[in-house]
């Protein structure tokens, strides 16, 4: 490693010192703001749920970070110390084809920190979640999810990596393209395949029970114009009180999945002011948007890999030897800070995003005080805290806070 690596590295640390601060500031933040809440929060919460989803963010805020910071500091000792790169080596003096050794790199290199990550996991799954009354989930299910989700990791990078490299081997100087576009083409395939194969093997799916709200829901999508095939509920509950929804295909072969949790705790009406909005997402496009970034975005990050992954520079520079899985892990610690920096832009947009779905669902059903009251019951059920820091929303949250919600349907 020469003085250019250790620069890299001092890049890297100030943006982790950076998000760490963030951090700690929305703590702090969190913490004054509970203590001494606006007025307008009281029309929501009570002092009671606001103070119970203060601390179960503090919660959750600490252990995160105690585990980012664990993770931080080991990665930088591998990197500095030279383990990364003697592990790399001897895959290299072993192991002969180039897809073999990527997959042993980066699953030696994901299941070490995720093993690593493990007391954290546990102790947020088994002692947060239960301590806020969020955890169902039994050490069995526990440990069956973490071998289904691990081999499911490791099939899916698996298959990644050997999409990028045998474009790298067989497209020249474009390989790029060609990779960004199969590895979209493969995302979209993913999301297709996730319901209807791969989240069965962890939940059970069952045509949703109550045919009165099956009723009302192929009418409000038929009102919308918006084709479903069918209605089913999940079992959620066996593993977390959390409540949820998604919808999931394309075309006519759209399916809309209800949580058993949410069916328990909401009303039929309460249930279609969220399939609305959910709606509003398709019909706005926003799928179809986001998906076109993605693509802007891979063709941006496999463009600049292309230009590195053939320079000596950043070999030397991290004391690596040059191949390709190498390559591929020495550009993705480089390309990181972009990803802080991009991060921003991307949650921007999705916050727009729910704004305009949130707008469609009023239109939809014209029912402001429902939509209103249903944002305000499902963040408290799942303790949500309504006043975050702005610096850590926009640098954070994919959605809204609440508050700024309301203040936007109330426009409308």
């Amino acid at each position: 490693m020469n003085i250019y690596g250790f620069l890299i590295i001092l890049i890297l640390i100030i943006v982790i010192v950076f998000e760490l601060v963030v951090e700690k500031i929305n703590r702090n933040y969190v913490k004054k703001t509970s203590n001494n809440p606006t007025e307008e929060v009281f029309r929501f919460y009570t002092s009671e749920i606001l103070t119970k989803s203060a601390k179960y963010f503090e919660s959750k805020s600490n252990i995160e970070t105690y585990a980012k910071i664990l993770y931080y500091i080991i990665f930088f000792i591998f990197l500095i110390s030279g383990i990364f790169q003697w592990f790399s080596i001897e895959i290299i003096n072993i192991v002969e084809n180039e897809y073999i050794r990527a997959a042993i790199f980066f699953a030696g290199y994901q299941l070490f920190f995720a093993i690593l990550g493990l007391p954290f996991d546990i102790y947020q799954t088994f002692k947060i979640e239960k301590e806020f009354n969020f955890n169902r989930i039994t050490p069995i299910i526990y440990i069956k999810d973490l071998i289904i989700n691990a081999l499911l990791s490791f099939i899916i990078l698996t298959i990644i990596l050997s999409i990028v490299i045998a474009f790298i081997n067989v497209s020249g100087n474009y390989w790029y393209i060609y990779a960004s576009v199969a590895v979209v083409i493969f995302y979209i395939f993913l999301m297709y395949l996730y319901p209807i194969f791969i989240a069965p093997i962890l939940n059970k799916f069952e045509p949703l029970k109550n045919k009165e709200l099956e009723n009302k829901v192929f009418s409000l999508a038929n009102i919308a114009n918006f084709p479903i095939k069918n209605i089913l509920q999940m079992d959620a509950s066996k593993r977390s009180s959390h409540s949820n929804a998604f919808f999931a295909g394309f075309g006519r072969n759209r399916r809309i999945v209800l949580f058993d949790t949410l069916l328990k705790n909401h009303s039929d009406e309460e249930i279609l002011a969220i399939l609305s909005h959910e709606i509003g997402h398709y019909k706005k496009r926003h799928i179809q948007k986001t998906f076109i970034l993605i693509f802007i975005l891979i063709l941006l990050f496999f463009s600049i890999a292309g230009f590195l992954i053939n320079t000596e520079f950043i070999y030397n520079a991290l004391g690596f030897e040059k191949t390709i899985f190498t390559g591929l892990f020495i550009i993705s610690i480089i390309l990181s800070p972009i990803s802080t920096i991009i991060k921003p832009v991307l949650l921007y947009l999705s916050r727009k995003h729910e704004y305009e779905a949130d707008k469609f669902a009023l239109l939809l059903i014209n029912d402001k005080e429902t939509i209103i009251n249903t944002l305000v019951k499902l963040h408290k059920d799942n303790l949500s805290y309504p006043l975050p820091h702005p610096l850590y929303v926009k640098l954070h949250y994919s959605h809204p806070p609440l508050i700024k919600r309301i203040e936007k349907l109330c426009s409308i």
